[in-house]
């Protein structure tokens, strides 16, 4: 009863009090991996404070894994990792981000992704802070994705945007 009401209050984007029934339902039945996702989701849709942020990326993260274990969920990743990675940027964890780009990126070119990528890079940079992807999470990238990971900050911030001219994100 708690998820077909939690189903119901979703389909009416009552965020909060989904939020409450799919919390009590976890409780009940914690292995439920549709319901952890939906759970990640819906905090998501409600996170506006750093603090609600970070805890919608360990959800979305718990989401990921509960994508990995049960087989007719993986589909769900791209969707939930590409919801990590805007909320990572929004709290700082640009070296998490590009961790999670370069998982998500397949191979064909994905200008969501290069936005991004170049974005995370230019921030991290301006705060001279590493601007590497971690070799663990280089293994197997696409060709496309490579060749943006060669160029410089400038170059990489300009590209994005010749691909992209209607995303002023970039220039903000």
């Amino acid at each position: 009863m708690l998820l077909v009401v939690a189903d119901r209050l979703i389909e009416q984007e009552d965020w909060a009090k989904s939020a409450n029934y799919l919390s009590r339902y976890l409780a009940i039945y914690p292995d439920d991996a549709s319901s952890k996702i939906k759970f990640a989701q819906v905090i998501d849709k409600t996170a506006v404070a750093p603090s609600e942020i970070q805890q919608a990326i360990s959800l979305l993260q718990l989401a990921v894994s509960a994508c990995e274990s049960t087989p007719g969920l993986v589909n769900e990743i791209p969707a939930i990792r590409h919801s990590m990675v805007t909320r990572m940027m929004q709290v700082g964890r640009y070296e998490d981000a590009l961790e999670q780009i370069a998982k998500l990126a397949g191979p064909k070119v994905d200008l969501d992704l290069e936005r991004n990528l170049a974005m995370c890079r230019y921030r991290l940079a301006s705060e001279k802070r590493s601007t590497n992807i971690a070799d663990s999470s280089k293994t197997a990238l696409p060709r496309w994705f490579s060749g943006l990971l060669e160029l410089n900050i400038v170059d990489l911030l300009l590209k994005a945007y010749v691909d992209n001219p209607q995303n002023m994100e970039i220039w903000s």
